[in-house]
């Protein structure tokens, strides 16, 4: 365990509007990208910097075409028999290419001051994309594509990979597979010297016993805490015995209203390993000036 948990809040397209520029043109350069996230992290002081979010290289990599030059994005299926990549094939994708740079870059320029993370869809979120009736054929295509991915953002150079599942992880009839295919993903990527993080809602009353078999696999669980009560009851679950991190949403964090989430740091501080946003910061409807207040929140907790 680190001496404090790490700060990692996810800013990623708001750096857009903090260099002044249009985000489908930001995204497309690796020198703005890496100089402003770099700047922004060292700035206020983050034990992390995403080099990458969610930014539908997961989707490009099963086949759609995804067209950058708006934002958001435009994403065009091109067929219904989506196939997986293997990892040499992601380096085909263009704006993989950039991600890649980006990665580069701030490894060269951070000298390991900084973690470097990045957060992808899970496979059971993929497997929803690719059909709104899981198969366990779907699953397997989402999981192979995730595999991979992870394993070519492990080469380039990450520290952190960011898993975003939903509810559907203890939904799903198909929840078993998931957590067998995940257990494969996440040794691969400790394999590589670098962290899993799966971040899902809290759990619900009913999904107490797939919580405990889920947070036996060698990643850390990170739990969206919009209800300090619910994160409590999960925390006193005495079967957690390995560290967590805990995920807050934007909104609280601006509401400054953060006493329940101090007493949860302070009664919990050897089980948690790492606090953020509960998902990106926005880049609608936000202003930077923002970002100071949102970090220092975040930061007040520990």
């Amino acid at each position: 365990m680190p001496a404090k948990p790490l700060v990692c809040p996810i800013i990623f397209h708001i750096a857009a509007k903090v260099e002044g520029i249009a985000p489908q043109e930001f995204l497309m350069n690796a020198t703005k990208v890496s100089n402003t996230l770099r700047t922004i992290a060292q700035y206020h002081n983050c034990d992390c910097i995403f080099t990458y979010f969610c930014n539908h290289i997961e989707e490009e990599a099963v086949g759609c075409v995804v067209e950058r030059s708006t934002f958001p994005p435009k994403i065009e299926v091109l067929s219904k028999s989506l196939a997986y990549p293997k990892a040499s094939e992601i380096n085909k994708i263009p704006y993989a290419t950039i991600v890649k740079d980006i990665i580069q870059r701030l490894k060269i320029v951070t000298r390991g001051q900084s973690l470097l993370a990045i957060a992808i869809w899970g496979p059971m979120k993929l497997a929803k994309f690719i059909s709104k009736t899981i198969s366990d054929y779907d699953l397997e295509i989402a999981t192979l594509t995730i595999l991979n991915i992870s394993k070519w953002f492990c080469q380039s150079g990450v520290d952190i990979i960011f898993f975003i599942e939903d509810e559907s992880y203890l939904q799903n009839s198909l929840t078993s597979d998931w957590l067998y295919d995940f257990h494969q993903i996440s040794k691969l990527i400790a394999f590589h010297e670098a962290l899993p993080v799966l971040m899902v809602p809290t759990y619900n009353e009913n999904g107490l016993h797939t919580i405990n078999e889920y947070v036996k696999g060698d990643y850390l669980p990170c739990f969206v805490c919009e209800n300090t009560e619910k994160i409590s009851m999960l925390l006193d679950n005495s079967i957690i015995t390995k560290p967590v991190g805990i995920s807050i949403p934007v909104e609280t964090l601006l509401d400054g209203n953060l006493k329940g989430f101090k007493d949860i740091m302070a009664k919990y501080k050897n089980k948690i390993l790492l606090i953020t946003t509960s998902d990106e910061i926005p880049y609608d409807n936000f202003e930077p000036k923002k970002l100071k207040e949102v970090i220092k929140n975040l930061k007040s907790i520990l």
